[in-house]
């Protein structure tokens, strides 16, 4: 009898099997011994790759590879944001369902005022530092300044708000739209003056 590995799953050659062929024997032995280079066995793979090509490429589209040096990322004032913040779209459309990559760029002390998002996020500081504080009003005193490298994970509809440090901070967020910027006292959302 051959020893299993972790999953339990040897592969064999067997003197009384044909040669040439792999069997897999499952330690439930209910499986008995199957030939996994069958017909079968390729159908079965044929289906899982075109079960996985069904579902992963949505998140892609026809997007062609891209490589993005720092000077490829064009940054433009974004309305969603008080004035002095701007955005780069890297990757989809925050707007629909779908991956989707965005940069934003703030200057020394820009404050992003509480808000939420009707979908989880990601935020990588990519530099300078940024604070990150829980909750419907900004204290500073009880929130944590995240320096480069830091990630914050948001779940979706979580209220808070964000700071830069004294140098100019930018950030990656990731997630999966769409995506919104909704503030928690509308009055602070610029969209709406």
């Amino acid at each position: 009898m051959p020893k299993f590995n972790d999953r339990n799953i040897a592969l064999h050659t067997y003197d009384w099997l044909p040669k040439n062929k792999f069997y897999a024997y499952g330690a439930a032995e209910k499986t008995g011994i199957v030939d996994v280079t069958s017909k079968f066995a390729a159908k079965k793979l044929a289906r899982i790759l075109s079960l996985l090509i069904l579902f992963v490429t949505p998140a892609f589209g026809h997007e062609m590879p891209k490589e993005l040096a720092p000077e490829d990322i064009v940054y433009k004032d974004d309305p969603a944001f008080p004035k002095g913040a701007q955005t780069a779209v890297v990757f989809g459309d925050p707007s629909k369902p779908g991956l989707f990559v965005i940069r934003a760029k703030f200057p020394p002390h820009y404050v992003v005022p509480p808000h939420i998002h009707p979908v989880f996020e990601a935020v990588t500081v990519l530099s300078g530092t940024m604070g990150s504080g829980m909750g419907e009003t900004v204290d500073k005193a009880s929130g944590k300044i995240l320096p480069t490298g830091s990630i914050l994970l948001l779940p979706a509809d979580h209220p808070h708000y964000v700071w830069a440090g004294d140098t100019e901070t930018v950030v990656q967020v990731v997630g999966n739209g769409p995506f919104d910027l909704i503030y928690v006292n509308p009055a602070d959302d610029p969209r709406k003056k």
